[in-house]
């Protein structure tokens, strides 16, 4: 969807109506989903699957990470 599609504005609430896009980035989302279900299925990828509560540590692990290397 383009910002210049005439329609742009109608179908952007109907989205944020219909629940498709919420108020939230990814992180929040995912962490919310995290504190919910840890044990649910965040990913599978081929014979591997990794739960929410996996998939936040890891980030957040791999993000202290970065920030001791100078990412900033």
């Amino acid at each position: 969807m383009r910002q210049d599609d005439p329609q742009y504005d109608a179908r952007r609430t109907g989205y944020y109506a219909r629940g498709y896009w919420r108020d939230e980035d990814l992180w929040t989302a995912l962490s919310r989903t995290a504190r919910a279900r840890p044990e649910g299925i965040a990913l599978i990828a081929d014979d591997r699957t990794i739960g929410f509560g996996a998939l936040i540590r890891d980030a957040e692990r791999f993000g202290r990470g970065l920030v001791a290397c100078g990412v900033r």
